[in-house]
């Protein structure tokens, strides 16, 4: 006996709009809430009048525009929901560039990123920074730079300022080291 293939037409589709829609409906149904990406910068510097060559900042390392914390000794978590507007090296960039003013012959900065991140258990916004300062064609010593501003919420806003705090301080730092 040979069943008519006309009828089984129907039911397959059927079948296959049924698990198409259960498949898409799993993708939007979650069980995260959801969460805005926010972004953030480390604001601008005033001008100091002070002449300085910016070379470059350099970053080897892992910081990029989410946020990294460190959460133990010896773990780093990337954050997809708080991002720097900018790759570290270039906000810093931003940074020191309206601090300072370039003219011929200015003494010069280069810069290497050590650490740009936030220890969640003590919470601190840490920026670890090794640079030389060189002037007359001159490589000046090479000099560690490390500080640390405390925050209190785990929240986007306070650590970046508290970041921000901390290339404040190493703006001064280099004032104080050019004038």
């Amino acid at each position: 006996m040979q069943i008519p293939s006309e009828g089984l037409h129907l039911p397959r589709m059927t079948a296959f709009a049924l698990l198409a829609a259960a498949l898409f409906s799993s993708c939007l149904v979650s069980t995260e809430p959801y969460r805005k990406v926010r972004t953030f910068d480390l604001g601008m510097s005033s001008p100091g009048g002070v002449s300085l060559a910016v070379e470059r900042i350099e970053n080897p390392k892992m910081y990029r525009h989410p946020f990294v914390y460190r959460v133990g000794d010896n773990e780093i978590v990337k954050d997809e929901f708080n991002k720097w507007s900018a790759l570290p090296e270039n906000l810093l960039l931003s940074r020191l560039k309206a601090a300072f003013s370039e003219r011929p012959g200015s003494p010069a900065l280069s810069a290497k990123i050590l650490e740009f991140e936030f220890d969640t258990e003590r919470r601190l916004a840490r920026l670890q920074i090794s640079y030389s300062i060189s002037a007359g064609g001159v490589k000046g010593e090479e000099i560690l730079f490390v500080s640390e501003t405390d925050f209190a919420e785990l929240d986007g806003a306070e650590m970046a300022a508290a970041m921000a705090a901390n290339a404040d301080r190493f703006t001064s730092e280099i004032m104080e080291k050019i004038k």
